[in-house]
């Protein structure tokens, strides 16, 4: 079976690229841009749980990846793994591309679940990086 292109979008911030792959790491900052989660628990260096709302659900997400400051990538434990991928670059001093590709679990038959449940992973991301972009950058337009 063919895996379903993964989710994918980019925006532009106007912060240096170190500021940005910082915010990101730290995975706590997820629930200040993620719409569904509600609170992140830090774990360890690499795993934290991710609670989600409305669904009254939790999961753990490990860093799998990554390359200061250009690339992380994490996922979550277990049998339905999503996988996350963070790209960051930067060719001009206090600007900053991150393109976002989320790997939806189950691939098309998770993706029609999500529908189902009034979730849809491209609009997702876009909206969860816009989200990131007004934090870092508020005084710019999401692009």
């Amino acid at each position: 079976m063919i895996a379903p292109p993964p989710a994918t979008h980019q925006v532009v911030i106007h912060r240096p690229v170190d500021e940005v792959y910082a915010f990101c790491r730290d995975l706590t900052n997820v629930a200040r841009y993620v719409g569904d989660v509600d609170r992140v628990e830090q774990l360890s260096d690499k795993a934290y749980r991710w609670h989600i709302t409305p669904y009254g659900l939790s999961m753990t997400v490990v860093v799998t990846g990554e390359q200061p400051p250009q690339l992380l990538r994490y996922a979550t434990r277990g049998p339905v793994r999503g996988v996350w991928e963070f790209h960051f670059i930067s060719d001009r001093p206090g600007l900053t591309l991150v393109r976002e590709q989320l790997q939806i679990p189950l691939g098309g038959p998770g993706r029609l679940a999500l529908a189902l449940a009034g979730k849809f992973p491209d609009a997702e991301v876009r909206d969860n990086l816009g989200r990131m972009k007004t934090l870092l950058d508020p005084a710019k337009e999401t692009e």
